[in-house]
């Protein structure tokens, strides 16, 4: 009797919970695929539990790959142009848990907000006129190939991690968390500045252009490329190394 009362107990809670908490009785269910079409966007709020990918196109739509029992778990908010997804699923501590990808269509980008905690990548070259990337508080990786005319790349806190590549005219780096920024592949064609206030190095591309860098901690900005001229700044202990 003792035992049956507490089966009860418990199918008691479980009916009490929000659907989303139920869903943790659930086990992750065969590979399912949904398209969703979004209003035009430009702007991008993207959170944690999802695996990114960008794709240039000629038309805005997300599509979204994983279990299909957690699928529905992915909110897609499109207001004035900023498109936001986040993941609502709760229970990956109870099951095994595939990874949700979402594919991201679009026809143009000018800011990337990124709280992910898995990996963001672009199918292919970005192509924009101006672009800002914003790695916040998480601790996803970004691995970003551009074409743009002026990019700004900033981590305000955490230690995600952003690899950029392609070219650009200018390029601004500001790194106030913990984040490590790589861009030795990116070819910056007239003005590369660094600010750096992070534990970690920074890696960055100046050939034939002015670097300018501002170290605030312990971090090292490593450069490849001969610089025509270098302004550097230094108040904290890292400092600014030729790798060529």
């Amino acid at each position: 009797m003792k035992y049956l009362s507490l089966i009860f107990g418990i199918a008691f809670l479980f009916a009490c919970k929000k659907p989303e908490d139920r869903s943790c009785l659930k086990k992750s269910g065969g590979m399912a695929e949904r398209m969703v079409t979004v209003q035009n966007f430009d702007r991008l709020f993207l959170k944690e539990h999802i695996e990114y990918v960008l794709i240039q196109d000629s038309t805005d739509k997300v599509v979204i790959r994983g279990g299909e029992n957690l699928l529905n778990f992915i909110t897609i908010e499109s207001t004035d142009g900023l498109l936001t997804l986040s993941n609502h699923n709760k229970c990956n501590y109870l099951r095994h848990y595939a990874t949700v990808k979402v594919e991201i269509h679009y026809t143009k980008l000018i800011n990337i907000l990124y709280e992910g905690t898995e990996t963001l990548t672009t199918e292919d070259t970005l192509k924009t006129d101006y672009l800002t990337l914003t790695l916040k508080d998480g601790g996803g990786s970004m691995d970003v190939c551009i074409d743009a005319l002026d990019v700004n790349a900033v981590n305000t806190n955490g230690w995600g991690d952003l690899k950029l590549s392609g070219k650009a005219v200018t390029t601004k780096m500001q790194i106030s968390g913990d984040g490590c920024f790589d861009c030795q592949h990116l070819e910056t064609q007239g003005m590369l500045n660094v600010i750096s206030s992070s534990s970690r190095p920074q890696k960055v591309k100046a050939s034939g252009i002015p670097l300018k860098a501002e170290i605030n901690g312990v971090g090292n900005i490593e450069y490849v490329g001969f610089p025509s001229t270098i302004f550097l700044s230094r108040y904290g202990k890292g400092e600014l190394i030729n790798r060529n």
